[in-house]
């Protein structure tokens, strides 16, 4: 019989364990430590939120670090967000307090001292983000080898969130740069709540041998889900922007998130509740239908907190602790805390609107229902616009009811998103590069294509797109090079890598501090239409802009009565094919959940008597006086290939929801048109020339179009699956009408 495995860890974890009381392992956690023992190769782990993976990695990493004192960071943890570090580290810092291991974290709140000693005097275990293991390479190339020679583990947190991302790129070519310049490989794990691609995964950690990275998985503790779907409908004229006096406050409780708010002050009562957004702005205004002037909670009701990524770190830190300390807390948040941060007991998660993947609306449940023996609980809101006797044909089907119900079948299959794999990465090449030259002074062109191509993650761009993209930024003076051939940079690459927000691989807008008095309120985003006097909502409080000081980037702010929703860049990402599928059999069956609420189960009743009575049913085609109406039932690229390949047919096409409306097109047209999509199609670069907007990320302004075209076109299009779209319709048009196949 084999050894228990916590008896394969060092005595002095053993004893720790014993101390801190947790009785036994989860079964996660013993077979983690098994394989750890017993291989040297990768290894995910991926288990529901709270289902002990941090300790499954981390326990016999420390094991092994007992007794070790090393003059080098020996384990680096790369985490998303600083709240999870916060968060992570301080729960190791714990475990670690009695067995002489240090433990830092690194990123934009931790003071210079801290980040100074560590680089002095590196040990233990570093927990840091991205953005600032790379200003580490900017900022201090020369003691990046003493702090990591030693570096033994590499463990990526939420490792989900970074498979073919920008954030999730960037993290790959740190850690090759990282393995080059220490000239050799720590061995490489990964935490994951929400998997659905493992092969996508062990690429990640492992591109040169991916079939050698173990995956291991526990759903032993996942819970028993409950959904709760409720529609919201609003009747009522469009929620003004700026509210003044009663006539206001009265008129903005038939709005849609004030029918929201109330329902979640009845529904979410005893206990703490997170409930999710996908926009700030929706944050900030269902926080002011809460809270108004109001900062207390009002008979023993929780109190309601904000948390968004625009806060000040002060606000949202005492927003997580009113939720890991047990204060009943409504948390109206985005997805900022989506993500494993310790957040102690919630009862529920509330959802307004469908998030834009299966797997964010996974994740978030999960966030819920921790206590042993409960249940994950969601109560999703879908915001119902009006269906005036005007409402188009789309409205009437209920586009967002739809989506809400098919996701949520999704989930409950267990279906989340594929992963799309070799994308070309331009604007985090564009990053990485300059990033090296600023780090080094200069290399040649082949030493950088070996380093971050050849040998990196960017393997997509080939010698000759790698020599453009060199002239693009050469062009933008980005680079010089000087007659030896010795790439560095150029005056707009010395500016652009001088400032601190160059550390992001990603967009970061520029922003403005809110302050009022001594208090830093949060960011927002630094448009020219904010002036004094202008009211907007932050944190749930309404103020009036007293003065910006545009070149300290510093906005004053005053409370006030009057309010107007502040804006907020970004969107959401891409809807996959399957859930507009999936959507679509929602409509056309016949299946009434019974975790749709009664408005819901009318709505969607009515939604399919719609398509009954517009023969939407037996025909994607809706024929009407001057146009065709095509419900491809596909998501954002393969609609978005859709569209183009009409421009690129000379048709005219207008894109909603749902539907492709072509004008002035009779069926035969479309028949062909369809025809020549669907039997020869075109080379998608074409397509992707059409593009109106080809500029996607932070440095796609310096690339080439030549190279925006071919990279969009592998990304931002799906040409088979229009191509499939259209054998469908065309199958469809001649089984109906065969004399249009003559």
């Amino acid at each position: 019989m084999p050894k228990p495995a916590l008896e394969l860890l060092h005595p002095d974890i053993q004893q720790l364990v014993w101390e801190l009381g947790w009785g036994s392992l989860y079964p996660i956690q013993e077979e983690a430590i098994r394989y750890f023992e017993e291989d040297s190769n990768d290894l995910i782990v991926t288990a529901p939120t709270s289902g002990g993976k941090t300790e499954a990695i981390f326990l016999p990493i420390l094991s092994h670090l007992v007794g070790q004192h090393g003059n080098s960071v020996q384990a680096l943890c790369l985490s998303p967000l600083k709240s999870l570090i916060n968060d992570q580290s301080a729960r190791l810092t714990k475990l670690c307090r009695t067995l002489g291991i240090a433990v830092h974290r690194w990123h934009g709140d931790v003071d210079m001292k801290s980040k100074r000693r560590l680089r002095e005097r590196a040990s233990g275990i570093l927990f840091i983000t991205p953005e600032s293991l790379e200003s580490c390479f900017v900022n201090y190339p020369h003691q990046i080898l003493k702090m990591f020679r030693g570096l033994k583990y590499v463990v990526v947190d939420e490792l989900h969130v970074s498979l073919e991302t920008v954030r999730g790129m960037h993290v790959r070519s740190l850690l090759t740069r990282l393995v080059a310049m220490i000239n050799r490989r720590p061995r490489c794990f990964g935490l994951s709540a929400t998997l659905g691609d493992p092969f996508a995964a062990r690429s990640f950690l492992n591109y040169d041998n991916p079939d050698s990275v173990r995956v291991i998985s526990d759903r032993s503790t996942a819970r028993p889900i409950s959904v709760e779907l409720v529609s919201i409908t609003d009747s009522s004229p469009a929620e003004p922007n700026i509210e003044t006096g009663t006539a206001g406050e009265r008129s903005s409780k038939h709005g849609a998130l004030a029918m929201i708010a109330e329902d979640l002050h009845g529904e979410f009562r005893d206990g703490s509740y997170l409930v999710f957004a996908n926009s700030r702005r929706t944050v900030e205004e269902l926080g002011d239908h809460f809270r108004g002037n109001c900062q207390l909670a009002v008979d023993g009701e929780p109190a309601v907190a904000l948390h968004h990524g625009s806060l000040s770190a002060r606000l949202r830190r005492r927003t997580e602790s009113m939720l890991k300390n047990g204060s009943p807390t409504r948390a109206l948040c985005t997805s900022s805390l989506e993500l494993g941060i310790d957040i102690g007991a919630v009862e529920a998660v509330g959802q307004i609107d469908p998030p834009w993947s299966v797997a964010s609306m996974v994740q978030r449940l999960g966030r819920s229902g921790r206590k042993p023996g409960s249940t994950s609980k969601l109560r999703l809101y879908v915001r119902i616009g009006s269906r005036e006797r005007d409402a188009s044909l789309v409205d009437l089907l209920c586009p967002s009811l739809l989506q809400a119900v098919a996701m949520v079948r999704l989930m409950l299959d267990g279906w989340l998103e594929p992963v799309y794999p070799n994308r070309m990465h331009l604007s985090t090449l564009v990053h990485q590069i300059l990033s090296v030259l600023k780090e080094t002074g200069g290399r040649s062109a082949l030493a950088l294509y070996q380093s971050l191509c050849r040998l990196g993650p960017f393997r997509r761009v080939d010698p000759a797109d790698f020599r453009l993209l060199l002239q693009g930024l050469c062009a933008h003076d980005l680079i010089d090079q000087d007659a030896e051939g010795i790439i560095f940079l150029g005056m707009e690459g010395e500016r652009v890598t001088s400032a601190p927000s160059f550390y992001a691989a990603f967009s970061t807008p520029v922003e403005l501090v809110v302050r009022h008095g001594a208090r830093d309120l949060g960011r927002l985003p630094a448009h020219a239409s904010l002036k004094e006097g202008e009211c907007i909502i932050l944190n749930g409080r309404r103020w009036v802009v007293d003065s910006i000081v545009w070149k300290s980037k510093c906005m004053w702010v005053s409370p006030a009565l009057m309010k107007k929703a502040p804006l907020f860049l970004g969107g959401i990402g891409d809807t996959e094919d399957r859930v507009f599928q999936e959507m679509r059999l929602v409509l056309l069956g016949d299946e009434q959940p019974d975790w749709l609420d009664a408005k819901s189960l009318e709505l969607l009743g009515s939604a399919r008597d719609v398509a009954l009575k517009t023969g939407l049913i037996h025909s994607d085609l809706i024929e009407l006086d001057d146009s065709i109406q095509w419900f491809p039932w596909a998501g954002t690229r393969t609609m978005r290939t859709l569209q183009l390949w009409a421009k690129h047919n000379g048709l005219s096409c207008s894109k909603d929801h749902l539907s492709l409306a072509f004008d002035d097109v009779s069926r035969a047209d479309l028949e062909h048109h369809l025809g020549l999509l669907a039997e020869v199609g075109t080379d998608p670069v074409k397509l992707a020339e059409l593009m109106p907007n080809k500029q996607g990320e932070r440095f796609d302004r310096y690339v080439e179009n030549r190279l925006l075209d071919k990279a969009n076109s592998e990304y931002r299009l799906d040409l088979p699956a229009a191509q499939e779209a259209a054998r469908r319709t065309l199958s469809e048009l001649r089984s109906t009408h065969p004399m249009l196949s003559g």
